[in-house]
């Protein structure tokens, strides 16, 4: 009987030990399991965070696309002169002589615009199709006041008030 109980007790002490031995490895197994999900995390976030980083460079190149085109549409302080020669430009092709009387600046940086004076002379249609022209100009101006009035000479005169929408210069880097 003693050799029954020796084997029960040799069965049970192996039993033993190997449970231990299973749950031992099955804690260190369990941790690698979660440092791996932790890195396969890590990396899908960083391979997601590249897949947008690349998607957004076509988008980013669009925009300054974008950008310059509406930039287009403001008048810096350092191109207002070509500005006017452009006014007194569209006068000439349409037949009529354009002279701006006063050129001023208004408003903070973001909001700044060029508030302009113009004399348009000539016929009675020249002078329409000029304030025409200059209204459909490509820029962000909108006319403030529109006086119309016969000369003496049988011409016509408009005083035309417009403001322009400005921008300040961008700074230039060495």
């Amino acid at each position: 009987m003693t050799a029954s109980l020796i084997r029960l007790a040799i069965a049970l002490v192996v039993c033993t030990a190997a449970l231990i031995g299973y749950r031992v490895w099955y804690g260190v197994v369990a941790n690698n399991s979660v440092a791996v999900v932790s890195a396969q995390r890590t990396i899908d976030e960083r391979i997601a965070a590249r897949t947008r980083e690349a998607s957004s460079q076509p988008a980013l190149a669009q925009l300054a696309d974008d950008e310059a085109l509406i930039q287009s549409y403001f008048v810096t302080e350092e191109e207002a002169p070509t500005f006017i020669s452009d006014l007194e430009q569209r006068g000439r092709q349409t037949g009529t002589t354009v002279t701006v009387t006063s050129v001023a600046k208004s408003g903070a940086d973001l909001t700044a615009t060029l508030a302009l004076a113009l004399v348009v002379r000539g016929g009675f249609d020249a002078v329409m199709r000029t304030v025409g022209v200059i209204e459909n100009a490509p820029y962000d101006l909108s006319i403030a006041s529109l006086v119309l009035a016969r000369e003496a000479d049988k011409s016509w005169r408009a005083d035309v008030h417009l403001s322009v929408g400005a921008v300040p210069q961008q700074p230039t880097t060495p």
